[in-house]
């Protein structure tokens, strides 16, 4: 049966560590992060195995020089019996994924992975959960002491603090759950509040509208002691899509000082995206956090913030310290679009998408 849930359908030089005592690190529902595959795979050169994965045959990222395998959709009733059976046949040690819907299913499988000897480097099955919400993770945030946009998810509540002057125009609302720039509206009177809020098909959250500058972050936290190891900021210039398109190292005492408190108050592991704001009025405010490499991280990697080295440590048993920073401000990401080319046999033996009606 499992033969039918997952498959190989690329080999490569790595291959020959197949029969060797090596770290091998699973790289699930990879899709399109190929700049990312790389970083992993110049750092890591011959010292240990990177598998990719994704249920799309054509994922860009299965192309890349490694070993590659189809799994089903996230969504497959038998997906983390595929994912547990990958691991064992294939002698994986780590796992970690490159999606939102993934990250909560392995935090409920850390425990297992652990028995197994596999190394999830994922974060806290509850700071997970909460990461998804916008409303949880704004509660986690008050709740620590930690600075963030101020939210309401009731509408009456909003509009009683509007009328008693604790609240303003503009305002962004939002879904309370999802992410990128997905149903976003930005709001400047109570008439289109409402319409938006009695229109909406989902959960929806009111933000406060900040003017200001946008940061991103990329973390890494150590597998063992959760403490924060190395971090990167970079000023986010051009936004695509709901993506950094283009951005610019920068270093900030009072950014990195805030970074620094996650560390002692969420439950934090491995990779970790997050989003700030600095106000014109010069405060600073955590916004979102990514339990996952950010689509930005190729920035940091470029800027000598080498994660993918760090999870190799990890993944040898090494318990970690506190990285000296290497990178400084003034170092520009421009991102652009890059092309994959495969003929028809290799399109072939990658098989056919495993469809999701066959899974229900």
């Amino acid at each position: 049966m499992h033969k039918t849930l997952w498959r190989e359908i690329k080999k490569e030089k790595n291959y020959l560590l197949a029969g060797k005592p090596v770290p091998r690190l699973l790289i699930l529902n990879a899709g399109s992060r190929n700049h990312l595959i790389r970083c992993f795979l110049k750092s890591w050169a011959e010292q240990g195995e990177i598998i990719v994965s994704d249920s799309y045959p054509l994922a860009p990222s299965l192309y890349e020089d490694c070993r590659s395998f189809i799994i089903p959709f996230y969504k497959h009733k038998n997906y983390t019996e595929a994912i547990l059976d990958l691991c064992e046949k294939q002698k994986v040690t780590g796992v970690l994924s490159l999606i939102d819907p993934d990250l909560s299913i392995l935090s409920e499988l850390k425990t297992e992975f652990a028995s197994a000897g596999i190394l999830a480097f994922i974060s806290e099955e509850w700071i997970v959960k909460a990461t998804f919400d916008k409303w949880e993770m704004f509660k986690v945030f008050e709740a620590n002491h930690i600075p963030t946009v101020k939210s309401w998810a009731d509408l009456s509540e909003f509009l009683n603090d509007v009328k008693n002057g604790k609240a303003g125009y503009p305002i962004m609302v939002k879904p309370r759950e999802g992410s990128g720039s997905r149903g976003l509206h930005y709001i400047e009177s109570e008439e289109t509040l409402i319409s938006v809020w009695n229109n909406a098909i989902e959960p929806m959250l009111i933000q406060r509208w900040i003017e200001g500058r946008e940061l991103g972050a990329d973390l890494y936290f150590d597998i063992y002691s959760g403490e924060l190891i190395e971090f990167f900021i970079k000023e986010k210039l051009k936004m695509r899509a709901g993506e950094t398109d283009k951005s610019v190292s920068l270093r900030d005492e009072k950014a990195e000082n805030l970074l620094k408190r996650l560390s002692r108050n969420l439950a934090l592991y491995g990779p970790i995206d997050v989003d700030l704001f600095i106000t014109a009025h010069d405060d600073y405010l955590i916004s979102e956090i990514n339990p996952r490499f950010g689509g930005g991280y190729p920035h940091a990697y470029a800027c000598e913030a080498d994660y993918p080295g760090l999870i190799l440590q990890n993944m040898q048993g090494k318990h970690l310290t506190e990285q000296k920073i290497k990178w400084q401000s003034g170092h520009y990401m421009m991102k652009f679009f890059d092309m994959v080319f495969i003929d028809d046999k290799t399109r072939r033996n990658a098989g056919e998408e495993i469809k999701q009606q066959e899974e229900n």
